[in-house]
């Protein structure tokens, strides 16, 4: 029960992509955060500081214009690069 809750709630929060996630991308990724915003972090570094502070890690470069636009696709309220 708790999980399905978790989960509806996860659907419908708004959510930012970023394509970087350094330390300088920490204040902006928790702004968001605190908005109630879902972020989640893209870039070729898995080991980038900023992944950590995010909601979501997905592992592909701002330079992969096709998967850019496929996470961007799955209900997206904003992009940030």
């Amino acid at each position: 029960m708790e999980r399905e809750m978790i989960y509806e709630r996860y659907l419908f929060m708004k959510k930012l992509l970023m394509l970087s996630a350094s330390v300088f991308e920490i204040p902006l990724i928790q702004a968001a955060q605190e908005q109630g915003y879902y972020v989640i972090t893209t870039g070729n570094n898995a080991a980038a500081p900023g992944h950590k502070a995010s909601d979501e890690y997905a592992p592909f470069d701002y330079s992969d214009y096709e998967g850019i636009e496929i996470e961007n696709r799955s209900n997206q309220s904003g992009l940030f690069g």
